[in-house]
């Protein structure tokens, strides 16, 4: 997948998980330089109205505290019809557009193509089922590139560590 994976936050809803993010390199570094990426972000429906963009804005204030990162990085990935909504309203910049994605369609479930490759049982058999015909990778469409530049204002309050350091506080914000 490219990148590394920094961070990992939860967020909880009395003492039930109903979100989680992960945050990481961006895959392209010579490309998005001094940035972060949210490799994922997921929110349960039954988190509260508004929980994305809080559980976000906190997020962010995470990074702009305890890295030294000036950007946040983001896909939205409108084959699945995401459409960067959440992106919009916090503030991020619409950057641009990825290549279009790749995925397999396998028994009525996709798959990310990475499933092809690895040494896992289920692959074996997609891998199989790509060779008969009973699996197919696909084309989707582009995911959408959104960018967000960290204020002065959050930067002030930075505990300056080096964004890669073992020092990293566990991120506790959300319990």
């Amino acid at each position: 997948m490219g990148g590394s994976i920094l961070v990992c936050f939860a967020m909880f809803l009395d003492k039930k998980l109903v979100g989680g993010s992960v945050l990481g390199s961006p895959r392209h570094e010579n490309k998005y330089t001094n940035c972060i990426d949210i490799r994922r972000m997921a929110c349960l429906d039954i988190a509260p109205c508004n929980s994305e963009s809080w559980f976000l804005s906190q997020i962010i204030k995470w990074i702009a505290s305890n890295t030294k990162a000036d950007y946040v990085l983001s896909y939205s990935d409108k084959t699945v019809g995401h459409k960067g909504t959440i992106y919009k309203a916090a503030n991020f910049t619409y950057s641009g557009e990825t290549t279009p994605t790749k995925y397999v369609e396998w028994e009525g479930k996709t798959y990310h193509p990475r499933s092809l490759s690895i040494d896992r049982d289920y692959s074996y058999r997609m891998r199989e089922a790509i060779k008969e015909g009973k699996a197919e990778l696909k084309t989707g469409l582009p995911k959408s590139v959104w960018l967000y530049k960290i204020s002065k204002k959050l930067k002030r309050k930075r505990k300056v560590l080096d964004a890669y350091s073992k020092d990293i506080p566990y991120p506790s914000l959300f319990d």
